[in-house]
C-alpha cells in the first residue's frame, strides 16, 4: 500500500465489477499507489414498496462480484472492469474520499447517477 503521508491531493475512485472474487485476486496492484481496497462482493438491490407496503419489485441481485479502489492514480490495468454507470457520490465514509477526486468509468459514454 502507499503512504498517505505524501502530498498528493487527488484520488482515483475505481468503481469494479469482476466476474468473482478470484478474477480480482489475480490483479497485481502492488506496482500502483492504492489508498483503499473495499471487496463489496455481490450487491443486491433492495426491494421496492408503496405506502401500505406492498412490494412493487423484488430484490434483485446485480451480477459479478464488486471491488471499490481508492488510489493515488489512474490504474489502466482496471478499466476494463470499470462500471459504465456509478453514484454520484462514491464515497463510503470514515473519509475514504475526503480529497478532491476522479471516478474512473468506462467507455466513452460513462455515466454518473
Amino acid at each position: 500500500m502507499y503512504s498517505t503521508n505524501n502530498l498528493i491531493t487527488m484520488n482515483y475512485i475505481h468503481k469494479l465489477k469482476f466476474t468473482d472474487e478470484s478474477a480480482f485476486d489475480a490483479i497485481d496492484l502492488t506496482s500502483y499507489k492504492v489508498e483503499t481496497i473495499i471487496k463489496i462482493g455481490t450487491i443486491t438491490k433492495p426491494a421496492t414498496f408503496d405506502d401500505e407496503g406492498i412490494e412493487l419489485t423484488p430484490a434483485t441481485v446485480i451480477e459479478g462480484y464488486h471491488v471499490d479502489i481508492n488510489a493515488f492514480e489512474e490504474i489502466a490495468e482496471l478499466k476494463p472492469y470499470c462500471l459504465e454507470k456509478a453514484p454520484s457520490n462514491p464515497a463510503h465514509g470514515y473519509d475514504w474520499a475526503s480529497r478532491p477526486f476522479t471516478l474512473v468509468l468506462k467507455g466513452d459514454n460513462a455515466v454518473i447517477e
